[in-house]
């Protein structure tokens, strides 16, 4: 018999061990069914993720466009009279560039738009966008400066030379970014730039941004998708987006910059040729001209100039930079030309190694002339006035032609007086 509350299994070892066999198999297909449901329930969270990653990555994308129809719908044709009759009635305006003042009622950039200033290393862009910066930031705009070139010291330091406070640089956002633009990057961004609604965003410069990226700056696809993707998706949030680049030293002359052709199809605004006029640095006033490569709105025409940056670090209050019309400045600075020209002949001269017998006038010419826009003449009146102030010497040498060497420096900002063109010096 057996005792109360013992089944049989316990009289029997045979059956006990048949029951413990069938609790250690029931036990292990629970945790058989554990680990599967486990294994279950992360690939359904991380689909849950995705649909929703993908989902917000949608609605950003109808945002960025301005409209939060359902995909697709921005194939739908539409009606225009709305836009007619406001146009007529004033409500709305025609597309105008509307930042970067450069005097005359007359600006560079487009809201709303991608534009671009490509040139030489050195020609001054990043002083233009910067100068541009200042403008809106005086006007408390908010500004957002992507740089890939220099550092938030360098950047700074610039706006503080040229003025700025503390109650201006609340306004402005800096970025160095240090990695790929990744979709976690580009929201952010994104959001930033929706959240603050600035009115200017300068990138600094394409070229280093897209190998930031991994893409190849002559591959047409690459350069479309970054475009879109960057400062496409910023431009359609309202501010002017100003891409900054840089061009072949062999094509200085070409209006648009290295890499692919479709640069040009992605400015929806307007591009600009900056080229050097009279080469500057943080001792020696000069300017840069901005051509017009593309307006897309008609304003400028391709391959005329619409204005000259002017840099002036010698100034009695420090750094000056301004924007001006091209025909402001022919009307107003034929001295401030020639003025220029006598003190970049005065450089050279006094840069000659102690012992050079000094240089003929035809000699000057040919190292001034991309510094004096090619114009002899205007060489030519520099080193004449400079021989007869007695700042330069003039001495007889072989084939009859006369060598000139500096005496004493000449600085365009410290001296006054009238061009004439008396007195010219031979060869």
């Amino acid at each position: 018999m057996t005792r109360q509350g013992q089944g049989p299994e316990a009289a029997d070892p045979q059956a006990r061990k048949r029951v413990d066999d069938a609790l250690v198999e029931a036990a292990k297909d629970r945790l058989a069914m554990s680990e599967d449901q486990r294994i279950y329930e992360q690939e359904r969270a991380r689909r849950r993720a995705k649909r929703r990653l993908d989902a917000e990555e949608a609605e950003d994308l109808r945002e960025q466009a301005g409209n939060t129809a359902p995909p697709g719908q921005s194939w739908r044709p539409d009606y225009v009279l709305e836009t007619a009759a406001a146009l007529r009635e004033g409500t709305i305006r025609r597309t105008a560039p509307t930042v970067g003042e450069v005097g005359q009622g007359r600006f560079l950039f487009y809201e709303g738009k991608v534009n671009g200033i490509h040139g030489e290393s050195g020609s001054g862009k990043s002083w233009t966008a910067l100068w541009v910066c200042v403008q809106q930031l005086i006007d408390a705009a908010d500004v957002v400066y992507i740089d890939l070139e220099d550092d938030e010291v360098g950047i700074v330091g610039r706006l503080l030379d040229l003025g700025l406070t503390d109650e201006q640089l609340v306004h402005f956002a800096y970025l160095h970014p240090e990695e790929a633009f990744t979709d976690a990057a580009r929201r952010a961004l994104l959001s930033y730039v929706e959240q603050e609604r600035p009115t200017l965003v300068v990138i600094d410069s394409t070229g280093e941004a897209l190998a930031l990226d991994g893409a190849r700056p002559n591959e047409d696809d690459d350069v479309a998708r970054w475009f879109q993707r960057l400062p496409g998706a910023i431009a359609r949030l309202g501010a002017a987006v100003v891409v900054l680049d840089h061009m072949a030293k062999a094509d200085s002359s070409g209006l648009w910059p290295i890499g692919s052709q479709r640069k040009r199809a992605a400015i929806s605004g307007a591009q600009y040729l900056q080229k050097t006029i009279e080469p500057f640095d943080k001792e020696t006033a000069g300017a840069a001209e901005l051509v017009a490569a593309k307006d897309r709105h008609g304003n400028y025409r391709a391959g005329l100039p619409v204005a000259v940056l002017e840099v002036d670090p010698t100034g009695p209050e420090g750094l000056s930079v301004q924007l001006v019309p091209v025909a402001e400045r022919a009307e107003t600075s034929p001295v401030d030309e020639v003025a220029h020209c006598m003190e970049v002949v005065s450089r050279l001269l006094e840069g000659l190694p102690e012992g050079h017998s000094g240089l003929t006038k035809r000699g000057v010419r040919e190292r001034v002339r991309t510094l004096a826009r090619g114009r002899n003449d205007l060489t030519d009146q520099a080193l004449g006035l400079l021989v007869r102030r007695g700042l330069v010497s003039m001495t007889p040498g072989p084939r009859n032609g006369k060598y000139h060497r500096s005496l004493h420096p000449y600085r365009a900002a410290e001296r006054d007086f009238t061009p004439t063109t008396e007195g010219d010096t031979d060869d």
